[in-house]
């Protein structure tokens, strides 16, 4: 990849920064250093593709503050929620996230309760014969299709609430950026929202990035935790969808 650089070059320069890391061990990107050890066929890291998956998740930004805080409240949830249900609690992630996506269409399809109503039940037996090498028992069956199908498809119903609102105050940025959000993140879910983001869907710059935002955070359509600008800060900005 470098072949006019020799390999003593890299050496010398991973040992500087070994020495930096080992005076200083919260240098930014110490786990370099700490870490290349385990990569071998004798060690933790043994696969390129471990190495790959430990270098992405190193690189992955940290949650703080709100988003923290959230993913916090919901692995306490999903512990109390364990425990209330019972034998009805749905341990399929790969099915309840399935199933969270397919509200989008059913929320799009709408129509009075009733077929909404039916619209999920249909919906979610065909997901339990995709993602489910059992059959799901009653208490599961009810779960999935009222507390976790329902109450999302609801929500996702009244979401039509904010577009009326953004219309009414002639909030184009801002009803342009919302209908983005809702086409990549389901109720309850976040998503990194940069400027770079911000730009390819709409336009503009850092301020109108921040006015829309701060317009959907006002109508609970979002919450957003903001991030600090550069690649190197391992801050992005995170919105999380309310509506």
């Amino acid at each position: 990849m470098y072949p006019d650089q020799r390999s003593l070059f890299w050496m010398q320069e991973f040992s500087g920064f070994k020495v930096k890391v080992d005076r200083s061990p919260r240098t930014k990107d110490a786990w370099v250093a700490n870490d290349i050890g385990t990569i071998g066929p004798d060690e933790e890291l043994d696969t390129l593709e471990k190495v790959y998956a430990h270098i992405e998740a190193q690189l992955k930004p940290k949650l703080r503050g709100k988003a923290l805080t959230d993913a916090k409240r919901a692995t306490v949830q999903r512990d109390y929620q364990r425990e209330a249900l019972g034998e009805g609690f749905v341990d399929n992630p790969p099915l309840v996230n399935a199933a969270k996506t397919a509200c989008k269409a059913i929320a799009k399809e709408g129509g009075s309760s009733e077929a909404v109503q039916a619209l999920i039940d249909q919906e979610a037996s065909r997901l339990e014969e995709m993602h489910c090498e059992e059959a799901l028992n009653d208490a599961q069956q009810v779960t999935l299709r009222d507390t976790i199908m329902r109450s999302i498809v609801d929500a996702l119903m009244a979401a039509g609430v904010v577009e009326r609102l953004l219309l009414e105050r002639k909030e184009k940025q801002a009803y342009f950026l919302w209908g983005h959000i809702k086409a990549n993140c389901i109720v309850g879910d976040q998503l990194e929202l940069g400027q770079s983001t911000y730009k390819n869907w709409c336009g503009g710059d850092s301020k109108a990035h921040k006015a829309s935002l701060d317009v959907l955070a006002k109508l609970g359509a979002v919450r957003v935790t903001w991030g600090k600008k550069g690649l190197a800060t391992g801050k992005a900005t995170l919105v999380k969808r309310l509506l």
